[in-house]
């Protein structure tokens, strides 16, 4: 093979786990790939190439040359992310080639260039007295889920891990028995090492207080006399699609890309208890639906709803020059692109950027927001601002309002034995889709059951057998049939109500409810008696 014992030798990485044997995963962009070849031979050597494939051996390019004499490594530059196969050609002082065809000698390395984290979005996390449950989605091409890590705390306590089963949507329960404000955070990493986190708080619930109930269900429904008077969402999770760049070399101004988000997937809304009429009450309205347009007909991006007003936004910098990147600014619009206001500027330039939206004196904290990310060099070159009519990169719907809950006194189901008709009204712009949890305990402080459970799919669960909560659709009203072995006839009853954005609230019975449904009967005997005398 004459000179063919020259290889290279990518001896800084470790397979990933789920790759190819041969392929080897690296987290960024910049590379020397050391050049190995005979030492007797360097007399015979003219010039050193190094010939790249982004596409898996089908065409070679050749992207470097290299000496003999000064030249110990290739230094290589990935203009984007994906798979690089590499091969070293020697051409001695005849000008010959060796390989002379690269397609037909395998790739003397291959390389997964991966520079982005993962993109971790936590979808919901609630709490339910002691009970409480979190759910996520990770979106990564190569995760390796062996590193997955998921916790809680209270208050200002220490982490504690929870056990939870790292995939890209997942779901951990888990029980929490002090009071305070709840968080958790997961973290999540790929297999070139790139690792991502996020955190999320829970706000706590608000009491309301019950209050009087309708004279007649039957007759009459319930209807809100003063509605909320907020604008309804957009809804939805920010979908941005990525842009691959070609070969060139890099540019002074940088662009920034934020990673792309998939919309959460909805549970189907629950039909409302036909029997008997149900509560008339405001629709819930879901997450993800259709897009909008902006004032150019042009298709916004969905909004992530929210229940903070301080947050990070993940980004990838791209077209970075030598100068690097000395600042970034986070551009808002309140009306989907008409108009745009330059909200901070930072020299923190590392992803990921706080976005505090309670800076400025902001007079109307809830509501749609839509953001851009301006990144400048260190030269003060950038794209610029935005202008009025461009889109936003991505929306969020701020909501910190808990809904509205209020519990009314059961009534008796007349039409079902041992049966009583719980009935709530609870209000929100940003209901989940089944956001009811009902419960009944024997004090008013707890501990609380679960009325409704998940393996109780006719609703009849009337001890504290443990089975998982289920939740409700919003309906005013369910039918709780009294089971025979229940071990009280008095007992408080509580409605907890959650919306999209995380907020829960709960209403309680102020006293407690009678639940023995049983009307007793008199079954006559005769007299007994040494006085009683039959009559003639």
């Amino acid at each position: 093979m004459g000179l063919g014992t020259l290889m290279l030798l990518g001896t800084m990485w470790a397979p990933g786990q789920t790759l190819p044997a041969d392929l080897y995963p690296f987290n960024q962009s910049k590379m020397d790939i050391p050049i190995r070849y005979d030492p007797a031979k360097k007399s015979e050597i003219r010039d050193l190439l190094l010939f790249v494939s982004k596409n898996q051996g089908e065409t070679w390019e050749q992207y470097a040359v290299a000496s003999p004499d000064r030249d110990t490594f290739f230094a290589f530059t990935a203009p984007a992310d994906g798979t690089y196969w590499f091969h070293m050609v020697i051409v001695d002082k005849q000008g010959r080639r060796d390989p002379a065809d690269l397609k037909k000698v395998p790739a003397a390395l291959k390389v997964l260039i991966d520079t982005k984290s993962p993109v971790i979005a936590i979808r919901s996390l609630d709490r339910v007295g002691d009970e409480a449950s979190m759910s996520w989605d990770i979106q990564e091409t190569h995760p390796d889920f062996a590193k997955f890590q998921a916790e809680y705390r209270v208050g200002d306590g220490s982490w504690i891990p929870l056990d939870a089963k790292g995939s890209a949507t997942g779901m951990a329960r888990f029980r929490v028995s002090q009071t305070g404000l709840l968080s958790v955070r997961v973290q999540a990493y790929d297999l070139a090492g790139n690792r991502s986190e996020m955190t999320r708080d829970l706000s706590a619930p608000i009491n309301a207080i019950a209050q009087n109930p309708p004279k007649d269900i039957q007759q009459s429904s319930l209807r809100l006399t003063e509605p909320l008077d907020i604008p309804p969402p957009n809804g939805g999770m920010t979908t941005i699609d990525p842009v691959a760049a070609p070969i060139l070399p890099p540019i002074e101004q940088p662009v920034v890309k934020l990673p792309e988000r998939q919309p959460p997937v909805q549970p189907p809304v629950q039909p409302p208890i036909q029997q008997p009429a149900p509560v008339e009450q405001v629709s819930p309205l879901a997450v993800s639906g259709p897009a909008t347009h902006n004032s150019t007909g042009l298709p916004l991006p969905n909004a992530q709803v929210i229940n903070v007003a301080r947050f990070d936004v993940a980004y990838d910098v791209e077209q970075k020059g030598p100068s690097g990147v000395s600042k970034a600014e986070v551009w808002v619009t309140r009306d989907d692109g008409k108009a745009w206001q330059k909200w901070s500027t930072t020299e923190k330039t590392e992803s990921p950027l706080t976005v505090d939206l309670t800076a400025r004196n902001n007079p109307q904290m809830e509501g749609v927001y839509g953001i851009k990310i301006v990144l400048l060099s260190g030269a003060g070159l950038s794209k610029g601002p935005p202008l009025s009519g461009d889109l936003p990169d991505m929306r969020v719907d701020v909501d910190l309002t808990p809904p509205v809950v209020k519990i009314y006194e059961p009534i008796p189901d007349t039409m079902s034995k041992d049966t009583m008709i719980l009935r709530w009204q609870a209000v929100d712009r940003n209901m989940a889709a089944e956001p009811i949890t009902l419960e009944w305990s024997e004090t008013q402080d707890g501990p609380w059951n679960s009325i409704v459970g998940k393996d109780d799919s006719s609703g009849q669960v009337g001890t504290s057998t443990p089975v998982g909560v289920k939740r409700l659709a919003n309906s005013g009203q369910y039918a709780w049939k009294i089971p025979a072995n229940f071990p009280t006839h008095r007992v408080y009853l509580r409605v907890s109500a959650r919306d999209v954005a995380g907020n829960i609230a709960e209403a309680r019975t102020p006293s407690p409810i009678l639940v023995d449904m049983n009307k007793p009967v008199a079954k006559i005997h005769g007299i007994i008696g040494a006085a009683a005398q039959e009559r003639r």
